[in-house]
């Protein structure tokens, strides 16, 4: 080993690599930090979004009020009050941060303080069972492809960088470790992954379909009776459903026990959990009289169908999923025009531009295990084919998940189970990357892989790095570079696609005009009290305060989804009487992007009363609010004869 590790020209000094490798967690997240901080100091956020300005919004309101459990934020008025759909446990590392901190620094310090830390506090963990995956796998020395696989996900990482705050990087740090645990034999690790699982979905249902892949190996080795599948099926199941109680009773106030809120842990997500968890503990007492693998497939499927059918009686309402509640005009003019939204077929922003090349090396990386799993010496190319096919199928019983690993449970070979386990994780990755553009963030953790792998084979045998790297999983390969091809191919039919059948133009809507300027520029504002701005969605966030008496009434999230219907029909044409809007929003002002520069008859034709209102021209029941030439906004009092008239806002 010290002749491996010595043939690295760039190691410093024998102290440092014997450190390194004593400790290759440690390193490889102390690196990362640092990264991820350098660039936080230069301004750059790699996957920052607005979800970042909410939740610092959210975590401010729960130590001011000192209620965890109080979902409904101030601020935000449609007038209805907006309720968050994220539950108290993605707030709680933040909380008891800025907690400890405030009697020192401040409120705001210790909030400023908190959303730095806690990020890089949970990638500590993420790294650690990051590298226990790699760990599994056939790598010679694990420790060297952990930094490697963490370069190629680095796009993952970057959720846990410093000021990125909102569930996602608790998300992946839950996901890892399922994924860790999942590749662990026996029952400790079992009834651990039944926490994770449940702790999991509690957060958010982003990752449901990870986790029914998780369930299905649980079940796929009590239907094979493989690897002590009984007793561990038993163990994840009553970890699942006992966790799950738990969490509803420490996060949901008794109020709303009976509230099924299909976007966020309720009653729907317990009962789901709980009708998982029982039917996994209750199976194998079930099939003690005629245990074979037909009939314990059958009990799964009976209790499956039978919690499917009892979820579909009592909440009908979570049907349409998390975004019932959003109207066909809003579906239409705002959500499904939102990039993230759509499927990459959708996207006219793909072909020609600066992703094609990073998309490509994410397929290959997420695809390489595939090519390594069907060429490991013949027979696991029909049974992975067998695995996927049954995997799809199986989906139609929300509780018995996959039964895609049946065929890894079927061979005996322990590192055949975690190349093929990975292999659907990361095929399943990919269809989630490709039809919802969202997952794409979440793509590199498995493509990382896959590129440890590519990079493993595709070294020159002869080097000292290849020694160190090596994987015996592709030793059946009859060339490196077929590694290559199934990424590629999938790449160039997509730029075909594009090319051939191109998405059609999307067409502009006059509340998505208003709201195009240089948002980071606004500043901020004293407002009078009693002030509810009426504004396109991501001017309201920006406008969203902490300061009493100021509420804005539409910002981006679905929650607040009359909030942003109001708006949209506010500026929309086809609108008779926008001051009707203003009148059900209770709006006392109204703010929208200026031009400054000479009028634009195109924008004039298409939406009039948008334009006038960005030109500064307004209809008599408004009154522009004097403002500095250079602000990229244009606000409005409205003068509404029925409620007194309220001053402009005083620029700070």
């Amino acid at each position: 080993m010290a002749e491996i590790y010595g043939g690295f020209a760039g190691s410093p000094s024998a102290w440092l690599r014997s450190g390194y490798i004593r400790s290759p967690v440690f390193w490889t997240w102390l690196g990362l930090a640092l990264l991820l901080s350098g660039l936080a100091a230069l301004g750059f956020q790699p996957n920052g979004d607005l979800d970042d300005v909410l939740k610092l919004h959210e975590i401010r309101y729960v130590l001011t009020s000192g209620n965890i459990f109080e979902r409904t934020l101030p601020g935000i008025l449609q007038p209805e009050p907006f309720v968050t759909h994220w539950p108290a446990l993605v707030d709680i590392p933040y909380v008891l941060v800025a907690w400890a901190l405030t009697p020192a620094i401040g409120l705001e310090a210790s909030l400023a303080a908190a959303a730095y830390a806690v990020p890089l506090l949970l990638l500590g963990p993420a790294v650690y069972f990051f590298y226990r995956i790699i760990s599994a796998l056939d790598f010679a020395y694990p420790a060297i492809v952990l930094p490697l696989a963490v370069a190629f996900a680095f796009r993952s990482f970057a959720e846990f960088a410093p000021g990125r705050i909102d569930y996602h990087n608790l998300e992946v740090l839950l996901l890892l470790a399922s994924l860790s645990l999942t590749l662990t034999p026996g029952r400790i690790a079992a009834f651990a992954n039944g926490f994770v699982t449940a702790l999991a979905l509690a957060v958010s249902l982003e990752f449901a379909l990870f986790f029914s892949l998780v369930l299905g190996l649980y079940a796929a080795d009590f239907v094979l009776s493989a690897r002590d599948g009984a007793r561990r099926l038993s163990v994840f199941g009553l970890a699942l459903a006992a966790t799950a109680a738990i969490l509803f009773v420490i996060t949901v106030p008794p109020v709303a026990y009976g509230v099924a809120a299909c976007d966020t842990y309720s009653a729907p997500h317990l009962t789901a959990l709980v009708c998982a968890g029982l039917s996994f503990a209750a199976a194998p007492m079930l099939v003690r009289w005629h245990d074979t693998p037909v009939w314990r497939a059958a009990v799964l499927v009976i209790l499956a169908a039978t919690s499917v059918a009892i979820l579909v009686i009592l909440f009908p309402q979570c049907l349409g999923g998390p975004y019932a509640g959003v109207s066909d005009y809003l579906r239409d003019n705002w959500l499904d025009r939102i990039g993230q939204e759509k499927s990459l077929f959708a996207r006219r922003d793909f072909v020609l531009s600066s992703d094609v090349l990073p998309m490509t090396i994410l397929f290959i990386g997420a695809l390489a295990p595939v090519v390594i799993s069907t060429g490991d010496r013949g027979g696991n190319r029909a049974l992975l084919i067998f695995t996927l096919s049954s995997y799809v199928l199986s989906m139609i019983f929300l509780f018995v998940g996959a039964l895609a690993p049946a065929a890894v449970s079927m061979r005996e070979r322990g590192r055949n189970r975690p190349l093929l386990i990975i292999t659907l994780f990361s095929l399943l990755a990919l269809v989630h990357a490709i039809l919802y553009f969202r997952y794409i963030r979440y793509l590199p953790i498995f493509s990382g892989l896959g590129l440890a792998f590519l990079f493993a084979v595709i070294v020159p045998a002869s080097s000292k790095f290849a020694g160190s790297i090596g994987t015996r999983a592709a030793a059946g390969l009859q060339s490196k570079y077929l590694l290559l091809v199934p990424g590629l191919v999938l790449s160039v039919a997509i730029v075909l696609f594009h090319l051939v059948a191109s998405p059609a133009e999307s067409r502009l809507v006059a509340a998505e005009v208003a709201d195009r300027c240089d948002l980071s520029s606004i500043g901020a504002f004293g407002w009078p009290e009693g002030t509810r701005v009426l504004s396109p969605p991501l001017i309201g966030i920006h406008l969203l305060s902490p300061q009493p008496g100021q509420a804005v009434v539409a910002i981006p999230f679905h929650a607040a989804a009359r909030g942003v219907e109001r708006a949209y029909r506010f500026l929309d044409p086809a609108t008779a009487d926008p001051r009707a809007v203003l009148d059900t929003a209770q709006a006392t002002h109204v703010a929208v992007c200026a031009w400054r520069a000479g009028p634009l008859p195109e924008l004039m034709a298409s939406y009039p009363f948008a334009a006038s209102l960005m030109e500064g021209r307004p209809p008599s029941w408004l009154a522009e609010c004097p403002a500095v030439e250079a602000s990229p906004l244009r606000i409005y009092r409205y003068r509404n004869a029925g409620q007194p008239e309220l001053a402009c806002p005083a620029r700070l």
